[in-house]
């Protein structure tokens, strides 16, 4: 186009321009004009509101009140509307407000200038609905007539305001007003076209100016165009001719060089790259790499590069690879990339290309060599340096820096360097060899000793050689190793030294073996009269124990007797079959019957429990005379007091003797002048005496003593009288005998001493007890002190005897208890991981052999299972470790569960098990699992050794009190019997009838041991009554508090539900005649009368009668001789029809219920019962029959492996756990079983959640940062409101203590982790015993779990991780990956920070968290690592912790590097409906962050479509705050969900774009 055709294009471009730029601006200030006028109208509505709201405020209130609930008719007549409307009228009077209405809060116009719009409803006006939210709004509108309230408007134009009114900042009512604006607009319109004109001058004028100048700048422009049109020919010329120069060239370049548009498409190139894909340069224009036989990956990574380089702007350089169109081999390319922009501004970019095939082939090599060289050197280990000898600088590699303890960042040293690390005394030798090497001698080698940068000196051997010369021969590099043979050195200066020493311990090894024989042969002598003489010695002591007068009554701290001699049993009159019993109560209650004195006793033995390292002595006094000596001396091990020794000895006659002594010498100080022959009788009398007797007077002379005093004295009677103590003993033993006899003279009753002397006749030391009285006379005056003591020093040896052997054996029990634990602990680990992995296995599709083997599995592993916890138990119950609970339970629900127990196992053996309890409709205080445990030992004892028959177990009840009963349990069976020997050991442990028993019937022997310890912890006491082939009945007795009526439905209310047909009996017909006595008690407990037949012929007779009777119901044993129960149904309803009566529901009762053939017949009966029955079954099933109504919930027992979670369904779980894995395992194991729970971190943000929401139940962490558990407990029970909430802890640790510690700050039970959902489940059942269960129980979806063939992962066992996880693969791949991404990178570096700040508080917290976690994903070697150093770490042992913290490395390492293929196995976590649910979760995230209430109605929508999703346990988590309306967690909480799913959803589109 030329120039001069610009001008008529210009004139027309700007005209049209200015046109339009006048136009809109014109537009733009009317615009501004008219808001400025609209916001003036809104402005000025609002202001008249507040002063109108402002003057009839009481008015409008008035009115608002007086217009509720009127109708429109009723408002518009109004008084308070007439009175408002003449307020108003003169207030708008002569203003642009035309009409003003009034609304209430619900819309309604309780007010209008306009009288006939009273009444109208404006609920859903936008504009009413903004200003009741507290924000005016206004519009413009146009009517052609507009009712105001002077008249009617024509063609009027206003502005409607919809203004809030406010008092004490609440809306109170809503005023809309229309301002008339016609004048304004009339105004706006004019100032309009005003402006337009001069906008349309000043553009007209602007355009003119444009005009003129373009066209002086064209007639420039078409001079120089015609100059411009010939040089362009000229350069036209050039181009082409230096084109085709350049094209030649360019082909000539063995580089590939290629230009591409801004599509990656070829533009030009050369014809190295033709030749690459096989083609010519122009068959490439226009295409792109994919299209000459470029594998389309690679074609799409070349064009992805240059667009992003062109992108950039900016040229780089690229290697790359292509493949060879014709030999198709891969060849490689450095490529500089220059983008640019062409004329067109279009973008372009040039490639050179260079191939590298053969330096990229010959450097790999390079590398790969390298390579092998490294890692020679570092399987070596030695240190290499490298010394350029013209900069006199060495290099070394990291392994020469380590070897000396350098700095390996520094790896360039001065050779004098080298020189300063040379031991001083070997430097000139090493210097010598490296210069004779540069001086072209041979190669350097040197073992020399080298300082280490710790100060140590190490030898090491270092060799080099010359590698390097100039033209002259003269070195210019030397290179060389060296490596540590410090170690080496040592060994064999110490072998040497070996060497020298062994030749010199030969011969003194010689001789001594000679002696060491000849001494070893005479040990062996001593070790044997050692061990003869301890079994003489024990020997002796038994039989000192059986032979001495005195009776020996041991005890323990806790009060109960571990042993008594037979002369005690004598003594105390007491009978074999109490001692027998056991029973402590029973035994104190005999002994205090004897006693003249019983409390004096008790308070004696009371005191003494108060200061247990005392010892006493007193004297018994009995009702019928006799006088007991009692010792009492405590049990000591080291200087703890375990127990009490106590002494009887029969002093009757001595006591007589010493009351006739004692009457004697009253005669003595009253008629002491009367008679000289009594005084005689009276001396001989105490020369008879073996005790020590003498008396003195008030100044403590000797008025007599016997010839046993006058042994102690050393001198005779004679010489002792008219003396006084200090002329026999030192003053400070004088002293003390004063003391005591100044206390005896002050008492009204004799004192009792023991005191160590020594006798002064032989100089032998020996104990005494001395009895000291004062004697008076008539008048009361004191005569003097008498004084009787006997020596019991032999007594007490004896003591001291029976202490040491108690003492040895409680060491000796106490270890072994110990090793039990432990034994018992190491092999329940893989035990549970067995009999979980044959659970798992039995879910799965088994054939018949198949399943036999795992079913054989399972049972064998459940027998052995059952006989490690009875070595448990009993260890505990050894070491007294074994608690006893007292809480509430009832008794049916104790019955119920051992039902689920032994029930399946009785129809298996062919048994009839029966249970007949008397009552069981109170609550008891007691332990339940205890009193399970002691049934379920003896019911399983009779089920073994019964083939067939009968078991019973029935319960009395015998009522103390209002508050107390007492029961008595007894489970009798018609087995194999017992004789009167066998009956006699039968409790200990490891005890049974005979050596046949255990080869025939399995077991232990600890099931009844064990039973009855648990009996006597109870308080109770148990025993057997056996005949051979009769049966055996055990029987055992407990006390129990009661704490009232079971609340929930008893007998007596099920009695009077049946009470309308107590008329009518119930036919019950069974051949046991154990069945038939429990059947009719049950019915009778009920109300109901009964008839009872024990067969088919029987039943037939009572029914066939006249009249016949009218029965209720009919119950019928299944298994009976002769005619079986279906049988004996069918003629009871043809006879009972025939005789035209109506015929009752006939129940079918069986102990085996899970019999096949039950399904054939279930037709023909009515009901079914199984057997054992209880009075609320036997209840339920009448009811269902009968149709009476009933709620009482019933259980299928005979489901023995089923947990009813659902009873625990809608329960408040509060959960405590800081670890993100065991949150999301823990949750997950819930929601399995229908229960949901809230989560929270740490203790203080459970007592925050606590506070917001009492929850029913809480599962307690105890290791956690912030508070851990064990705090965060206490304060719960120091608050009154929360002393009673039910607290499970959850913890790693499992041992006893550990227990104890939880038990101490008032959690009620322990679960230990890895969590076993049985466990919980029991100690759930036991923290809430009375919980309501659901009409419908839970069903967790059976969904197919999703089966990989999961790898073997290092250090990781996967059947132990399945089962802690349920089974659920894709479960145990989440959380291992957790742990791969948390704890397997942070334990290290946060274990090193703690370490150097001496944290042992955070060390404890890590270490307790990787051994939990490692136990519960099957990381077992981790585990116990993790065990050893949390004890270090528990004792602050700091040299222990260095040491064991690199094991739990060593262990920790091989399996995160190991767990970096689980990516590959996690399926994507992409649901169905993920594009519909992020757009959901994204709003939901919008509504969260403004704090919208509308988050709680959108969360409910979106519950039931994340329920099914795998990340519903972290939308629980978001739930739960939302419901608490903590919106920022429940926001931080949906931002971890959401990431989730984007993930899974890129990863979706990313897998559908490449299909």
């Amino acid at each position: 186009m030329r120039f001069s055709r610009l001008t008529p294009y210009f004139s027309l471009v700007s005209f049209i321009f200015i046109f339009l730029a006048g136009v809109v601006l014109m537009v733009f200030v009317s615009h501004l004009e008219f808001d400025q006028m609209e916001r003036m109208a809104e402005g000025r509505n609002v202001s008249e509101t507040q002063v109108i709201g402002k003057v009839l405020e009481q008015d409008i209130e008035q009115l608002i009140l007086r217009s509720s609930g009127k109708e429109k008719a009723e408002l518009q007549d109004l008084p308070e509307v007439e009175r408002l409307y003449e307020k108003i009228r003169p207030l708008i009077h002569g203003t642009e407000i035309v009409k003003i209405k009034i609304y209430d809060l619900n819309g309604l116009t309780v007010f209008s200038t306009e009288t006939a719009q009273i009444g109208e409803d404006k609920q859903a006006n936008v504009g009413f609905i903004a200003a009741r939210n507290g924000r005016a709004t206004s519009e413009l509108v146009h009517r052609q007539q507009f009712s105001a309230s002077e008249g009617v408007l024509e063609n009027a134009d206003l502005v409607s305001s919809y203004v809030p009114v406010s008092e004490s900042g609440q809306v109170v009512a809503v005023f809309e007003l229309y301002q008339d604006v016609g004048k304004l607009l009339d105004q706006v319109e004019q100032a309009k076209w005003q402006i337009g004109g001069l906008i349309f001058v000043v553009f007209g004028a602007l355009y003119w100016a444009l005009l003129l100048v373009v066209r002086r700048a064209q007639r420039v422009i078409d001079k120089k165009s015609a100059l411009l049109e010939t040089a362009n020919r000229e350069l036209d010329q050039r181009v082409r001719e230096r084109t085709e120069l350049l094209y030649a060239v360019i082909n000539e370049i063995p580089d590939s060089v290629i230009l591409k548009d801004g599509k990656g498409d070829f533009l030009l190139c050369n014809r190295a790259v033709a030749k690459l894909y096989n083609t010519t340069p122009d068959a490439m224009v226009g295409k792109h790499d994919g299209d000459f036989g470029v594998p389309q990956e690679m074609a799409e990574k070349f064009r992805e590069n240059v667009l992003a380089i062109m992108a950039k702007g900016e040229t780089e350089i690229v290697y790359e690879e292509s493949i060879d169109a014709q030999t198709g081999e891969t060849r490689y390319y450095r490529s500089t990339k220059k983008p640019f922009r062409n004329a067109l501004g279009e973008n372009q970019i040039l490639v050179v290309a260079t191939e590298i095939s053969d330096m990229r082939r010959a450097q790999a090599k390079i590398e790969e060599s390298e390579k092998r060289l490294r890692y020679a050197l570092a399987a070596t280990g030695e240190g290499v340096w490298d010394w350029d000898l013209t900069s006199n600088v060495v290099k070394h590699n990291t392994q020469w820096c380590r070897l000396f303890g350098i700095d390996v960042t520094q790896l360039e040293h001065p050779i004098d360097f080298f020189a300063t690390l040379l031991h001083e005394d070997d430097r000139a030798k090493a210097m010598c060899g490296i210069e004779a090497c540069i001086k072209g001698g041979s190669d350097y080698a040197s073992e020399h000793r080298m300082l280490h940068r710790d100060g140590s000196i190490i030898w090491v051997e270092d060799r080099g050689r010359v590698v390097e010369c100039d033209g002259n021969g003269q070195a210019l590099r030397m290179v060389g190793s060296v490596r540590d043979i410090t170690e080496r050195k040592a060994m064999a200066e110490a072998l040497q030294a070996h060497h020298e020493d062994l030749e010199k311990l030969v011969a003194e090894r010689t001789r001594q073996l000679v002696v060491a024989r000849d001494e070893a042969e005479r040990l062996a002598r001593v070790k044997s009269e050692y061990l003869e003489d301890r079994s003489k010695a024990l020997s002796l002591v038994e039989a000192t124990l059986e032979a001495t007068d005195n009776g020996i009554l041991v005890i323990d701290s806790t009060g109960k007797v571990t042993s008594v001699n037979s002369r005690f049993a004598q003594m105390w009159q007491i009978p074999p079959e109490l001692l027998a019993t056991q029973n402590d109560d029973l035994l104190l209650n005999h002994v205090l019957e004897q006693l003249a004195d019983p409390q004096h006793f008790i308070r004696k033995v009371k005191s003494l429990y108060e200061k247990p390292g005392a010892t006493s002595h007193d004297t018994l006094h009995f009702k019928d005379g006799r006088v007991f000596a009692r010792f009492s001396h405590p049990q000591r091990i080291g200087d703890e007091v375990v127990g009490r020794v106590w002494s009887f000895l029969d002093i009757t006659e001595q006591e007589l003797a010493e009351q006739r002594v004692l009457q004697l010498s009253q005669v003595i100080a009253d008629e002491l002048e009367a008679s000289e022959h009594q005084r005689g009788q009276l001396q001989a009398l105490l020369s008879a005496i073996p005790d020590l007797v003498w008396m003195k007077d008030a100044n403590g002379v000797f008025l007599s003593c016997n010839p046993a005093f006058g042994r102690l004295m050393g001198a005779e009677p004679a010489q002792i009288v008219g003396k006084t103590d200090y002329e026999f003993f030192p003053p400070e033993v004088v002293e003390q005998f004063h003391a005591d006899d100044s206390s005896a003279a002050a008492s009204p009753t004799p004192i009792i001493r023991e005191e160590w002397v020594t006798y002064l006749s032989d100089g032998h030391r020996g104990l005494l007890e001395t009895i000291k009285t004062a004697v008076k006379g008539k008048d009361g005056q004191l005569i003097g002190v008498m004084g009787i003591a006997r020596d019991v020093t032999k007594v007490h040896g004896l003591l001291h005897e029976v202490e040491k052997a108690r003492a040895e054996a409680l060491l000796s029990s106490e270890a072994k208890s110990t090793f039990l634990a432990n034994m018992s602990h190491e092999i329940r680990t893989p035990m549970n991981a067995i009999m979980g992995m044959s659970d798992l296995c039995l879910s799965t599709p088994l054939n018949d052999r198949q399943r036999s083997y795992v079913s054989k599995i399972k049972s064998a592993s459940s027998a052995l299972l059952h006989i490690i916890n009875d070595i448990l138990d009993f260890s505990k119950i050894e070491a007294g470790k074994l608690q006893v609970e007292q809480i509430p339970f009832d008794l049916e629900t104790v019955f119920d569960q051992l039902s689920s127990v032994v029930a399946l196992s009785a129809e298996n053996h062919g048994i009839e098990l029966s249970y007949d309890i008397e009552s069981d409709d109170e609550l008891l205080i007691g332990d339940p699992l205890r009193l399970g445990q002691v049934l379920i030992n003896l019911i399983s004892n009779a089920l073994k050794f019964s083939a067939g028959g009968n078991v019973l177990v029935r319960v009395q009840t015998e009522k103390v009190s209002a508050n107390e009963s007492i029961l008595h349990f007894s489970v009798s069976d018609e087995g194999i019997g017992m004789t009167a020997e066998q009956v006699e050991n039968l409790f200990q442990p490891f005890t049974q009838a005979d050596s046949s028993t255990t080869r025939r019937y399995g077991g232990t022997g600890l099931g009844l041991a064990i039973s009855r310890h648990l009996v006597e912890m109870m308080g109770g006491r148990i025993w057997v009554e056996s005949e051979p082939e009769k049966g055996s009945t055990f029987h055992f007795m407990l006390h129990f508090a009661t704490n009232g009526r079971d609340r929930r439905q008893g007998i007596a209310l099920m009695a009077a539900r049946l009470a309308e047909h107590a008329d009518r009996p119930i036919l019950v017909v069974d051949d046991s005649p154990i069945s038939l006595h429990v059947l009719k008690h049950l019915i009778e407990q009920l109300g109901l009368p009964v008839l009872a037949a024990p067969g088919a012929k029987e039943a037939l007779a009572l029914v066939n009668v006249e009249p016949p009777p009218r029965l209720l119901a009919a119950l019928v044993d299944w298994r009976m001789p002769d005619t079986d129960g279906i049988e004996t149904i069918r003629q009871l309803r043809a006879s009972i029809a025939l005789a035209g009566n109506e015929v009752p529901p006939m129940i079918l009762v069986t102990a085996y219920s899970h019999h096949e053939e039950l399904q054939e017949i279930e037709k023909e009966i009515d009901g079914l019962l199984a057997k054992p029955l209880s009075a609320r079954h036997l209840y339920v099933e009448l009811a269902n029959c009968l149709g009476v109504a009933t709620s009482v919930p019933i259980k299928n027992r005979r489901k023995s492996n089923t947990l009813h979670w659902h009873r625990f369904q809608g329960l408040d779980i509060l959960l405590v756990e800081d670890i993100e894995i065991n949150r999301e395992v823990i949750t997950e194991l819930m929601a399995a079983v229908g229960l949901h729970v809230r989560i929270v971190g740490n203790g203080a943000e459970a007592l925050a959640a606590v506070e917001l929401k009492q929850p029913d139940l809480i599962l307690m962490d105890c290791q956690m940062p912030v508070m851990d558990g064990f705090t965060a407990t206490a304060k719960l029970r120091a608050n009154p409101a929360t002393q009673h909430l039910p607290i499970i802890a959850l913890t790693a640790n499992a041992l006893v203590g550990d227990q104890e510690k939880c038990f101490a700050v008032g959690m009620n039970a322990h679960v230990p982790k890895p969590i076993c959902m049985d466990v919980l489940y029991q100690r759930m059942v036991q923290c809430l015993p009375v919980v309501a269960e659901p009409e419908q129980a839970f069903s967790a979806p059976l969904e197919p779990p999703t089966v990989v063939d999961l790898p073997d992962f290092p250090g990781i066992n996967m059947a132990i991780g399945l089962l802690h996880v349920g089974g659920r693969q894709p479960l145990l791949l989440r959380v291992l990956k957790q742990f791969r991404d948390n704890q397997g990178q942070t334990f290290e570096p946060q274990f090193l920070v703690a370490q150097a700040a001496g944290d042992w508080e955070t060390r404890v917290r890590l270490a307790h968290s990787i051994k939990g976690l490692a136990h519960t994903l099957g990381a077992l070697d981790l585990g116990e690592a993790a065990v050893v150093l949390l004890d270090a770490a528990q004792k602050h042992d700091s040299e222990a912790c260095a040491e064991l913290f690199p094991e739990v490395l060593a262990h920790l390492h091989p399996i995160i590097a190991g767990l970096s293929r689980l990516d590959k196995l996690i399926e994507p976590n992409l649901s169905p409906s993920v594009d519909k649910i992020l757009p959901a979760l994204n709003a939901l995230s919008e509504l969260l962050v403004r704090r919208d209430t509308a988050a709680t109605d959108m969360a409910l929508d979106l519950a039931a479509k994340l329920k099914s999703t795998p990340q519903h346990a972290l939308w629980d988590e978001v739930a739960c705050a939302i419901e608490r309306f903590d919106f920022k967690k429940a926001s931080t909480a949906l931002d971890r969900l959401r990431a989730d799913f984007v993930p899974a959803a890129e990863t979706g589109r990313t897998g559908d774009q490449d299909d």
